[in-house]
């Protein structure tokens, strides 16, 4: 187990390199951090956002990071260099970002709060030319809260504050609609796209993409998960909640398989690293708590 420090407030995101060997986090004090995800050592804090950054994701070619902040710009990190170049500048928060594992998209989601609907509220851009090549509208009292693409890169999910989820072909511009009651702040792609969680507060709800059923629930009602992550087994789910608390999932029977306590306060993000074999958890005490999944 290790206890990385550095950040001073919330952590709100947090994202593995596809090869696992860094692990990015920001937050309430707009620094991008990059660590040693096996050392545990910071190598890079970079700044450029105005405000906290919301949300981040890892290029499909480990060669860049994608932030939102809610100064409403989406920026581009290159790594290497340790730059950053502005996709968009919005007039709203940039609640949630994604990028495709084929390196070929990048999207971005935002919160118009109580703003005016004038502007789209999904963004889709092409990884290589950041040329936006879709914008979205949906209602002007409907924010997108979470992002997150099918392993293939055929698929988008979108959560909205208004509690559906959209699911987006990229391949023909189609969208189906997942109907929540409640506003969904979380999601994720089973490994093999067959499946969907998704947090509409409590419980978690698993469905299967092939019926748009839920196959199961899972977490105890009125303890709000705000993070969660599948495994890369495609059987294990890892969560977040308000609670404190980080659990893990069977995503096929339901059953819990652990529950922690790390007193990281409400828990904001949660990852898990492509082997599978750690995971990292970070919330309102600034800390970022990486531990090995041996359950």
């Amino acid at each position: 187990m290790r206890l990385l420090s550095g950040h001073r407030g919330a952590v709100y995101a947090l994202a593995y390199s596809p090869d696992g060997s860094t692990l990015a986090s920001a937050g309430d004090d707009m620094v991008l951090r990059l660590w040693d995800a096996n050392a545990g050592e910071q190598r890079a804090g970079l700044t450029g956002h105005l405000r906290a950054i919301l949300s981040l994701a890892w290029t499909g070619d480990g060669q860049a990071v994608l932030s939102g902040g809610h100064d409403g710009s989406t920026r581009l990190w290159d790594v290497g260099a340790q730059t950053n170049a502005v996709l968009e500048q919005a007039h709203h928060s940039v609640v949630a970002v994604a990028a495709s594992p084929d390196a070929r998209w990048l999207a971005s989601g935002l919160d118009h709060g109580r703003g005016s609907g004038a502007s789209p509220t999904l963004r889709l851009f092409e990884r290589t030319t950041h040329r936006p090549v879709k914008h979205a509208w949906y209602p002007s009292n409907s924010s997108v809260w979470a992002l997150g693409f099918s392993a293939d890169g055929n698929s988008l999910a979108v959560a909205l504050s208004l509690g559906d989820v959209s699911l987006w072909d990229l391949r023909t511009r189609r969208e189906q609609r997942l109907v929540h009651t409640v506003a969904v702040r979380a999601l994720a792609f089973s490994p093999d796209g067959s499946a969907l969680a998704t947090s509409p507060g409590t419980p978690v709800e698993v469905w299967d993409l092939a019926t748009r059923t839920v196959r199961l629930r899972l977490g105890d009602t009125g303890k709000s998960i705000m993070a969660l992550a599948y495994h890369p087994d495609g059987r294990t789910l890892v969560t977040g909640c308000w609670a404190s608390t980080v659990r893990l999932w069977d995503g096929q029977t339901g059953a819990e398989q652990g529950r922690f306590d790390w007193k990281l306060g409400r828990i904001h993000a949660v990852a898990i690293a492509p082997d599978g074999m750690t995971a990292a958890a970070a919330g309102d005490s600034g800390e970022v708590l990486i531990w090995d999944l041996d359950y």
